[in-house]
């Protein structure tokens, strides 16, 4: 695609090397009553990649003009065909879920446990198969994952019934929606305050860039 542009005269050719081929390519085309070009991409060129590959990885004698090279394809049957055994080594990936160490600590109390564990499960119990937390105010907020609340920060801060409201506004309304994760104002202050629509539509800030420095006036000896 380069090469197109610098044929074309929209980009300019800033390579030595490569404005020997540009110079070639340029008076190719003028013994051409018309020409067109067009660019096709490497994955629908595929044959024709493989071969320029090929190309320069062979080494031509300086007494050798012309050499003919054979290309040829192996496979193999897979594996398991050959009926080989392989040992594989695997790993359980899971998703960091702080909800999940207090569900095993109220599901299995007799286990041992962190005493962190044991303190954050104090207020927590198990209501319909979810993870519910309960307020000052006995009201029982379900405990949510990473996914799930930042979908509602999202809803919460620009849904549909969305205001952009700020970091503390949107923690009084989400808890009033009856929801709840250990960092829920820290997280909300950051969604706010990373809010593109928000930086973009909101006040400017008038507060000098750099600290102000106080300048004293100086008291002369002549006071009337």
């Amino acid at each position: 695609m380069l090469m197109l542009k610098r044929i074309a005269g929209e980009y300019k050719c800033l390579n030595p090397s490569l404005a020997i081929y540009l110079v070639v390519a340029k008076n190719l085309l003028t013994e051409f009553r018309e020409a067109t070009w067009e660019h096709i991409p490497r994955e629908e060129n595929f044959a024709t990649n493989e071969l320029a590959h090929i190309a320069t990885g062979v080494q031509m004698p300086e007494d050798c003009v012309q050499r003919i090279i054979k290309v040829g394809k192996k496979s193999l049957p897979s594996v398991l065909t050959r009926g080989m055994e392989i040992d594989v080594n695997y790993a359980i990936i899971t998703e960091d879920n702080w909800r999940t160490p207090i569900i095993n600590y109220l599901k299995y109390p007799t286990l041992p446990f962190e005493k962190r564990i044991r303190i954050m499960a104090l207020n927590d119990l198990m209501w319909n198969g979810d993870l519910v937390q309960k307020s000052k105010d006995e009201v029982l907020l379900r405990c949510m994952g990473k996914k799930e609340y930042m979908k509602v920060m999202g809803e919460t801060h620009e849904g549909i019934c969305g205001a952009h409201q700020g970091g503390r506004k949107m923690y009084w309304l989400i808890r009033r929606y009856g929801y709840f994760w250990p960092t829920m104002m820290k997280d909300c202050i950051d969604y706010s305050k990373g809010c593109e629509a928000c930086q973009m539509h909101g006040s400017i800030q008038q507060a000098p860039s750099v600290p102000m420095n106080p300048v004293v006036k100086p008291i002369g000896n002549n006071i009337g």
